[in-house]
Protein backbone atom coordinates (compact mmCIF):
# COMPACT_ATOMS: atom_id res chain seq x y z
CA UNK A 1 0.00 0.00 0.00
CA UNK A 2 1.79 3.35 -0.95
CA UNK A 3 1.61 6.37 1.33
CA UNK A 4 -0.46 8.66 -1.19
CA UNK A 5 -3.01 6.45 -1.78
CA UNK A 6 -3.59 6.26 2.42
CA UNK A 7 -3.07 10.09 1.85
CA UNK A 8 -5.58 10.49 -1.18
CA UNK A 9 -8.13 8.40 0.75
CA UNK A 10 -7.78 10.14 4.35
CA UNK A 11 -7.84 13.34 2.30
CA UNK A 12 -11.26 12.58 1.11
CA UNK A 13 -12.76 11.26 4.01
CA UNK A 14 -11.15 14.14 5.84
CA UNK A 15 -13.10 16.54 3.49
CA UNK A 16 -16.74 14.88 3.06
CA UNK A 17 -16.91 14.44 6.93
CA UNK A 18 -14.48 16.17 9.29
CA UNK A 19 -11.66 14.97 10.65
CA UNK A 20 -12.86 14.11 14.21
CA UNK A 21 -15.99 11.69 13.32
CA UNK A 22 -13.05 10.35 10.90
CA UNK A 23 -11.41 7.02 12.81
CA UNK A 24 -8.55 4.85 11.22
CA UNK A 25 -10.51 2.08 11.63
CA UNK A 26 -12.74 4.14 8.96
CA UNK A 27 -9.71 4.54 7.05
CA UNK A 28 -8.37 1.31 7.06
CA UNK A 29 -11.52 -0.32 5.80
CA UNK A 30 -12.30 2.30 2.70
CA UNK A 31 -8.38 1.45 2.23
CA UNK A 32 -9.18 -2.24 2.67
CA UNK A 33 -6.00 -2.90 4.35
CA UNK A 34 -5.66 -3.75 8.28
CA UNK A 35 -5.01 -0.94 11.17
CA UNK A 36 -1.81 -3.08 11.55
CA UNK A 37 -0.50 -2.31 8.20
CA UNK A 38 -1.92 1.39 8.63
CA UNK A 39 0.34 1.86 11.47
CA UNK A 40 3.19 0.41 9.61
CA UNK A 41 2.90 3.88 7.45
CA UNK A 42 1.47 6.44 10.02
CA UNK A 43 2.19 6.12 14.12
CA UNK A 44 -1.18 7.99 15.18
CA UNK A 45 -3.75 10.15 13.46
CA UNK A 46 -1.89 13.33 14.49
CA UNK A 47 0.87 12.36 12.30
CA UNK A 48 -1.39 11.52 9.45
CA UNK A 49 -3.53 15.22 9.31
CA UNK A 50 0.17 17.01 9.33
CA UNK A 51 1.13 14.46 6.76
CA UNK A 52 -2.51 14.72 4.57
CA UNK A 53 -2.16 18.91 5.38
CA UNK A 54 1.20 18.79 3.89
CA UNK A 55 -0.14 16.74 0.91
CA UNK A 56 -3.39 18.91 0.17
CA UNK A 57 -0.99 22.52 0.52
CA UNK A 58 1.17 20.26 -2.21
CA UNK A 59 -1.48 19.03 -4.59
CA UNK A 60 -3.24 22.86 -4.64
CA UNK A 61 -0.18 24.77 -5.58
CA UNK A 62 0.50 22.59 -8.38
CA UNK A 63 -3.18 22.66 -9.81
CA UNK A 64 -3.19 26.34 -9.26
CA UNK A 65 0.28 26.82 -11.13
CA UNK A 66 -1.68 24.79 -14.01
CA UNK A 67 -4.24 26.78 -14.66
CA UNK A 68 -2.54 29.55 -14.87
CA UNK A 69 -0.14 28.08 -17.41
CA UNK A 70 -3.45 27.25 -19.46
CA UNK A 71 -4.99 30.16 -19.51
CA UNK A 72 -5.32 33.25 -21.75
CA UNK A 73 -5.37 35.94 -19.71
CA UNK A 74 -5.37 37.32 -15.70
CA UNK A 75 -9.02 37.17 -15.48
CA UNK A 76 -9.97 33.73 -17.13
CA UNK A 77 -6.58 32.50 -14.83
CA UNK A 78 -8.75 34.03 -11.53
CA UNK A 79 -11.89 32.75 -12.50
CA UNK A 80 -10.71 29.42 -13.27
CA UNK A 81 -9.39 29.25 -9.32
CA UNK A 82 -12.19 30.62 -8.77
CA UNK A 83 -14.02 27.53 -9.98
CA UNK A 84 -11.47 24.95 -8.48
CA UNK A 85 -11.61 26.64 -4.87
CA UNK A 86 -15.53 26.33 -5.11
CA UNK A 87 -15.36 22.61 -6.41
CA UNK A 88 -13.46 22.23 -3.01
CA UNK A 89 -15.69 24.00 -0.91
CA UNK A 90 -18.41 22.31 -2.32
CA UNK A 91 -17.06 19.08 -1.08
CA UNK A 92 -16.09 20.65 2.31
CA UNK A 93 -17.65 19.24 5.70
CA UNK A 94 -18.57 22.72 7.29
CA UNK A 95 -16.56 20.88 10.42
CA UNK A 96 -13.15 20.47 8.67
CA UNK A 97 -12.01 24.01 9.58
CA UNK A 98 -13.56 23.69 13.22
CA UNK A 99 -11.38 20.10 13.53
CA UNK A 100 -8.38 21.85 12.68
CA UNK A 101 -8.51 24.93 14.84
CA UNK A 102 -9.86 23.02 18.00
CA UNK A 103 -7.85 19.43 17.63
CA UNK A 104 -5.03 20.11 15.16
CA UNK A 105 -3.93 22.87 16.13
CA UNK A 106 -0.20 22.50 13.91
CA UNK A 107 -1.47 21.27 11.57
CA UNK A 108 -3.46 24.64 10.95
CA UNK A 109 -0.68 26.66 11.03
CA UNK A 110 0.27 25.14 7.96
CA UNK A 111 -2.33 25.92 5.97
CA UNK A 112 -2.19 29.22 8.06
CA UNK A 113 1.21 29.83 7.05
CA UNK A 114 2.91 27.38 3.93
CA UNK A 115 -0.85 27.49 2.07
CA UNK A 116 -1.99 31.06 2.50
CA UNK A 117 2.18 31.96 1.72
CA UNK A 118 1.77 30.10 -1.66
CA UNK A 119 -2.13 31.59 -2.10
CA UNK A 120 -0.63 35.60 -1.65
CA UNK A 121 2.12 34.35 -4.10
CA UNK A 122 -0.48 33.30 -6.59
CA UNK A 123 -2.62 36.43 -6.35
CA UNK A 124 0.33 38.55 -6.93
CA UNK A 125 1.65 36.77 -10.02
CA UNK A 126 -1.88 36.96 -11.40
CA UNK A 127 -1.68 40.96 -10.53
CA UNK A 128 1.16 41.31 -12.04
CA UNK A 129 -0.10 39.44 -15.42
CA UNK A 130 -3.26 41.18 -15.32
CA UNK A 131 -1.26 44.72 -15.31
CA UNK A 132 0.81 43.64 -18.21
CA UNK A 133 -2.40 42.86 -20.14
CA UNK A 134 -3.88 45.90 -19.44
CA UNK A 135 -6.69 44.13 -17.67
CA UNK A 136 -6.16 45.02 -14.10
CA UNK A 137 -5.39 48.94 -12.73
CA UNK A 138 -1.63 49.92 -12.83
CA UNK A 139 -2.10 52.21 -9.61
CA UNK A 140 -2.94 48.84 -7.45
CA UNK A 141 0.30 47.55 -5.00
CA UNK A 142 0.51 44.01 -5.39
CA UNK A 143 1.74 43.14 -2.29
CA UNK A 144 -0.89 44.93 -0.38
CA UNK A 145 -3.81 43.50 -2.52
CA UNK A 146 -2.97 40.09 -2.41
CA UNK A 147 -2.60 40.53 1.33
CA UNK A 148 -5.37 41.73 1.77
CA UNK A 149 -7.26 39.02 -0.01
CA UNK A 150 -5.20 35.99 1.66
CA UNK A 151 -6.99 38.10 5.05
CA UNK A 152 -10.55 38.58 3.57
CA UNK A 153 -10.17 34.60 2.60
CA UNK A 154 -9.27 33.45 6.24
CA UNK A 155 -11.89 35.99 7.37
CA UNK A 156 -14.67 33.75 5.16
CA UNK A 157 -13.27 30.64 7.32
CA UNK A 158 -13.89 32.49 11.05
CA UNK A 159 -17.35 30.77 13.04
CA UNK A 160 -17.79 34.42 14.90
CA UNK A 161 -17.94 36.64 11.94
CA UNK A 162 -19.32 34.22 9.51
CA UNK A 163 -20.85 31.16 11.53
CA UNK A 164 -21.92 27.80 9.30
CA UNK A 165 -25.42 27.69 10.23
CA UNK A 166 -25.80 31.30 8.35
CA UNK A 167 -23.52 31.59 5.92
CA UNK A 168 -22.55 28.97 3.12
CA UNK A 169 -18.83 29.12 2.15
CA UNK A 170 -19.32 28.55 -1.62
CA UNK A 171 -21.50 31.99 -1.35
CA UNK A 172 -19.04 33.44 0.34
CA UNK A 173 -16.04 32.81 -1.62
CA UNK A 174 -18.23 33.74 -4.55
CA UNK A 175 -18.76 37.14 -3.43
CA UNK A 176 -15.05 37.21 -2.18
CA UNK A 177 -13.95 36.91 -5.95
CA UNK A 178 -16.88 39.31 -7.10
CA UNK A 179 -15.48 42.27 -4.72
CA UNK A 180 -11.98 41.28 -5.15
CA UNK A 181 -12.06 41.62 -9.25
CA UNK A 182 -14.17 44.40 -9.69
CA UNK A 183 -12.45 46.21 -7.17
CA UNK A 184 -8.72 45.44 -9.37
CA UNK A 185 -9.71 45.84 -12.86
CA UNK A 186 -9.50 48.41 -15.12
CA UNK A 187 -11.72 49.56 -18.30
CA UNK A 188 -10.45 47.16 -20.49
CA UNK A 189 -10.69 44.44 -17.63
CA UNK A 190 -13.98 45.47 -16.98
CA UNK A 191 -15.04 45.35 -20.65
CA UNK A 192 -13.74 42.21 -21.40
CA UNK A 193 -15.98 40.64 -18.30
CA UNK A 194 -18.80 42.34 -20.02
CA UNK A 195 -17.95 41.21 -23.63
CA UNK A 196 -16.89 37.40 -22.68
CA UNK A 197 -20.22 37.46 -20.47
CA UNK A 198 -17.71 36.23 -17.32
CA UNK A 199 -20.05 35.03 -14.28
CA UNK A 200 -17.52 36.77 -12.16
Amino acid sequence: MQRTKILAVSFELFLKYGIKSVSIDDISRSLGISKKTFYEYYTNKKELVKTVIEYFVEQETEDLNEIAKTTDNAIEEMLGVAKYILNFLKDMSPSLVYDLKKYYGESWKIIEHKHMTNVQEQIKTNLIRGKKDGLYKESIDDDIISRLYVAQAMTITNEDIFPTKDFVRTKLFEELVVYHLYGIVSDKGRKYIKKSQLNA
